[in-house]
This record gives C-alpha cells, sequence and structure tokens, in this order.
C-alpha cells in the first residue's frame, strides 16, 4: 500500500513538472524544488508546489542577509499563508548546488523538520550572492506555505 501511495505521488510530481517551461523547469529554484520533492515522496509526504509569492518572498529575504550581514530567519514571511515555515542555508561558491543545498537541510533535524512538514503545500527558493561576514558567499532561503 505504501509503495502505490508513493508511487501516485512519484507521478503527481512528474505531471506537475512537466506543465513547466523548458527554460523554467531548468531553472535553480525548480531544481531545488524537485529535490525536496523527491525527499517529501520518498518519506510518503505529497509533494509543494512553487509559489511565486514565496520565491519573491525568499528572494528579498536572502538580499537582506547580505545587506545587514546577519544570518537568521524571517520574522515575516510573505505570501499570506496562515502557516509557515523557513530553511536558510550558506554555501562557499558563487556556483549554485542545488543538491549540496538540499542535503545540508536534510542532514540538519531542524531544516529536516520542516522541509518534511504534511502542514505545508507550497514552496519558494532563492538564492543571493554576496558578503557575509567578509567573504563572498550564496545564501540560500527556502520558505514553505500552508493552511
Amino acid at each position: 500500500m505504501h509503495r502505490i501511495r508513493s508511487l501516485a505521488v512519484l507521478i503527481a510530481v512528474c505531471a506537475s513538472l512537466a506543465g513547466t517551461s523548458s527554460a523554467q523547469a531548468g531553472s535553480t529554484q525548480e531544481r531545488v524544488a524537485r529535490l525536496v520533492n523527491k525527499a517529501r515522496v520518498t518519506h510518503g509526504i505529497r509533494p509543494v508546489r512553487v509559489s511565486s509569492k514565496l520565491t519573491r518572498s525568499s528572494r528579498r529575504y536572502a538580499r537582506k542577509i547580505l545587506r545587514s550581514d546577519v544570518l537568521a530567519h524571517s520574522r515575516h514571511i510573505g505570501g499570506g499563508f496562515r502557516r509557515t515555515g523557513e530553511v536558510i542555508a550558506i554555501q562557499s561558491s558563487r556556483r549554485p548546488r542545488p543538491r549540496r543545498i538540499v542535503r545540508m537541510w536534510m542532514s540538519s533535524p531542524s531544516h529536516r523538520a520542516v522541509l518534511l512538514s504534511n502542514g505545508f503545500g507550497r514552496l519558494g527558493v532563492a538564492r543571493a550572492y554576496g558578503r557575509l561576514g567578509g567573504p563572498r558567499r550564496s545564501v540560500w532561503v527556502g520558505q514553505l506555505g500552508g493552511g
């Protein structure tokens, strides 16, 4: 029964991603979303859909982290969702590495709990590059919404 449910969810993920344009499907954000959904499906949790509102909110917050030079979670996540969650990460290189970022999030118990929460149905992901604490780094922000 578990395998059938997982297969059905995987088919739903593939179908939802098949409708995106090829330019969009290859974006860094889409790759991160696919990897998050792969982890969710593996754990028997329904996939999330990409939200443009959460993506904009994530982008604004990633840039704010660099401007303020303070790495902390946001107090306000845009998008009008009743339930929200956030995952953040720092990468030392400019080149986007979606697999590495999702692996980092999944290795952290608190980030993993957010990504695998059944209460979220939408996801926005963004990356900003700049100085943080001296060296240049990529700051990744993933914001989730539900309810």
